[in-house]
């Protein structure tokens, strides 16, 4: 019986199929991150990669898992390991300015300043590349922890700007709209963009899940 087969197997349940390519052990490492079970998503990222060590999603992946299970400082050691860092790509530049946010977060002082400062630069160059609000209000908020509130309203504008573009609303661009009117002082549009993405959110209408 595979390693995978064996951590699958569960009173009531089939053992699940050991995955035989690239894009399925993808979709394992996902379906565990969908059910929260983030030392599952680990383990699963990373013997994907001892089978595919050239796929960058599951590097991302890899390093990503540990991010969001709270390892900060493993998730940057793994990120330097798999050689992230020399990637021109969005999506692992976004991983980078996450881990230095994390950092951030959970630091005080100069340190977090610092980091917040770093973390938001990095995430203020994808906004330039993308246009995406999601960068932007990071960096925005980030800013903000820096120290930098001029520069944090004026990102903050962009947000609501980028937004009022968006056809298609989901849950995450209304917690965002939220969040960029916070930053702004403006409470009563925080506030109805919070009813907003609570109402989204009862009927899961929750759009993709952002770094």
């Amino acid at each position: 019986m595979s390693r995978l087969a064996t951590r699958s197997h569960r009173p009531g349940l089939t053992p699940s199929p050991e995955p035989s390519t690239a894009n399925e052990w993808l979709e394992a490492v996902r379906a565990e991150e969908r059910r929260g079970e983030f030392l599952a998503e680990i383990d699963l990222a990373n013997r994907g990669l001892e089978r595919y060590p050239d796929d960058l999603r599951l590097k991302h992946r890899s390093v990503l898992a540990l991010a969001r299970a709270g390892s900060t400082n493993e998730a940057a050691r793994r990120f330097a390991e798999l050689g992230l860092g020399a990637v021109e790509d969005d999506e692992i530049a976004a991983l980078a300015a996450r881990i230095e946010k994390d950092f951030a977060l959970s630091a005080d002082g100069e340190t977090r300043r610092r980091h917040a400062e770093q973390a938001a630069e990095a995430y203020t160059a994808i906004y330039v590349r993308t246009g995406d609000y999601y960068p932007a209000v990071n960096a925005a908020t980030l800013m903000l922890l820096a120290g930098d509130v001029e520069r944090s309203r004026f990102l903050a504008r962009e947000v609501l700007a980028v937004l009022e573009r968006e056809e298609d609303r989901s849950y995450y661009a209304d917690a965002t709209a939220a969040e960029a009117s916070l930053l702004l002082g403006d409470e009563a549009r925080a506030l109805e963009s919070l009813r907003l993405a609570v109402t989204k959110h009862g009927g899961l209408d929750l759009g993709s899940p952002r770094h």
